[in-house]
């Protein structure tokens, strides 16, 4: 099953036009890696917007923040701002000390139709793995 990232649909019409090329993460690595092909999917609405390579994930504190990574990723000028936004995403407290992660990212296409078909295919398979367990399925054999 692919992977998913999901995204606040403020930041969706700039990834599709390419303004935002990055995202940063407070998650493990493990999630995804270098050369995955991931699902971005709208945080509200769970519809998937778009289908993209992973190509490079970084761990740096915001003090290590270079212009590229806030022009790639539209992180706020100012800690405080992007702190805020930060924990409101997570929950957790986060200071200049805090590691992230940024994944930069190339979108394969707009990622409608085979997001949209990927989406369905794991519906699909979760769907058939419920009927191979559910108790129906069990008092017929």
């Amino acid at each position: 099953m692919t992977n998913t990232i999901v995204f606040d649909p403020l930041y969706i019409a700039h990834i599709l036009t390419g303004k935002i090329t990055a995202t940063i993460r407070l998650w493990h690595l493990s999630r995804v890696t270098p050369n995955d092909t991931v699902l971005f999917v709208d945080a509200y609405q769970r519809k998937p917007f778009a289908v993209a390579k992973i190509s490079l994930i970084e761990t740096k504190r915001f003090s290590e923040f270079s212009d590229d990574d806030r022009d790639a990723t539209q992180v706020f000028e100012n800690f405080e701002d992007f702190s805020k936004i930060m924990e409101s995403f997570y929950g957790q407290l986060v200071t200049e000390e805090t590691e992230f992660r940024i994944i930069h990212f190339r979108l394969i296409d707009d990622g409608q139709e085979e997001a949209i078909r990927k989406q369905q295919q794991a519906m699909t398979e979760s769907d058939q793995e419920q009927e191979e367990t559910s108790p129906q399925q069990k008092r017929k054999k």
